[in-house]
């Protein structure tokens, strides 16, 4: 009876095939699923030449690819068993040629397709920390070319205080720690920019390595900046809110408020040293009533009457003609040049009156108000389209004083 071939994970144990008791926990070994190799040396896929296909596990860690494992699988007690089994059949076959190119071509696509910076360093030894290897994106982030970054050690592209922590974080990584830190790496230009390193112990061919990713993380800083900017100015504007709250000691009789120093100042000076707040004037109609009556009573009057008429229109809009009363208003056009107008009377008083006109006169304009012997000289004050007619416009004329010319 033919002896059943036994495929590597069968033989070590470690139970990483499919179904295996450790394949959810550390995930299924690519040997064990990795078809184009089944039937080899008479295994189940790659069963039986597991040491031509990378990422598989052995000794409790992953391996490499096939020319930085094959040096560790050679010493490999399933190694030797199946090279005597198999004898003159034991070799390089085509498919394995195949195999071994595909899985180089796999890894080293990954390699250099990360959107990482990936360096391979040397852990130990005088020459801890030469950069044995980097892709692509490492020599774009950092100004230089790859063969140029092989001729470094990291400590050249890290800035004065990372280089000093390297040592130690190299030796933490050979205890088995993994690392995560930010650093601040140097360009080839000088440019310094953050950098966020995972890195961690690997071993290939019986040799220690250190495998870091390096992820630039300028934008990411700047975002955090402007955070942090958002939050200060949120945190200064509350602050000046809540100097406002509280007791205030303000003078029963002035009005004044009394500082921290001790020196009484007026409400809108304290509010404003003390908020964003700022002040404008004016005068409340019973301030005016009582410090200037007649101005009252101007722009006032009775408030029924007046209800819906603008204060600048109070004055003029008093007399109103049943029939309207036509006009010739004589305007000043330039320093010498008068235009005359046909205008219409809406209702006039001593200090102006309301004109219909059919073109617009921008406020400030100088006009003369002709009707019979007398004439008026006066300003525009406002001007608006009449409602009833849209090709018509309202005119608010006031009189200069003294302006009446017989």
């Amino acid at each position: 009876m033919k002896k059943k071939n036994k495929n590597c994970w069968e033989v070590k144990g470690c139970g990483r095939e499919l179904g295996g008791k450790n394949a959810k926990e550390l995930g299924v070994c690519p040997a064990a699923i990795y078809k184009r190799l089944d039937g080899v040396h008479g295994g189940k896929n790659a069963g039986r030449v597991c040491w031509v296909v990378a990422g598989t596990m052995c000794a409790v860690r992953i391996q490499g690819t096939f020319a930085r494992e094959y040096k560790d699988c050679a010493e490999c007690d399933f190694y030797k068993s199946v090279k005597e089994e198999e004898s003159q059949y034991f070799g390089m076959t085509r498919a394995l040629e195949e195999a071994l190119l595909e899985s180089e071509n796999r890894y080293r696509m990954l390699f250099e397709c990360a959107g990482d910076a990936i360096f391979i360093l040397d852990a130990e030894g005088e020459k801890a920390g030469q950069i044995v290897a980097a892709n692509r994106v490492a020599a774009e982030m950092h100004g230089y070319t790859v063969d140029e970054l092989l001729a470094l050690n990291i400590i050249d592209l890290d800035t004065q205080d990372a280089a000093q922590e390297a040592p130690v974080r190299i030796q933490r990584m050979l205890k088995g720690e993994w690392i995560k830190a930010e650093v601040s790496h140097r360009k080839k230009d000088g440019t310094i920019f953050p950098v966020e390193i995972n890195a961690g112990l690997l071993e290939l061919g019986g040799y220690k390595y250190v495998l870091a990713f390096d992820r630039d993380i300028t934008e990411r800083k700047m975002a955090e900046q402007e955070r942090e900017k958002l939050i200060h100015e949120l945190q200064d504007a509350l602050a000046k809110i809540k100097m406002l709250r509280g007791l205030i000691p303000m003078c029963a009789w002035c009005k004044k408020i009394r500082d921290d120093s001790g020196y009484w100042e007026k409400v809108e000076t304290y509010i404003q040293d003390h908020s964003d707040a700022s002040f404008t004037h004016g005068i409340c109609p019973e301030c005016l009533k009582k410090q200037d009556p007649l101005a009252y009573e101007q722009v006032f009057g009775d408030e029924k009457e007046a209800e819906g008429f603008k204060r600048e229109r109070r004055g003029f809009e008093r007399a109103r003609f049943a029939k309207p009363l036509d006009c010739v208003l004589s305007v000043n056009s330039g320093e010498s040049e008068k235009a005359l107008l046909s205008a219409t009377v809406e209702n006039i008083s001593d200090e102006g009156m309301c004109v219909r006109i059919d073109r617009p006169l921008e406020k400030g304009r100088k006009v003369t108000f002709s009707h019979g012997k007398e004439n008026r000289t006066g300003i525009v004050r406002w001007q608006e389209k009449d409602d009833r007619d849209n090709e018509t416009y309202r005119v608010g004329i006031q009189f200069l004083r003294n302006s009446t010319n017989r």
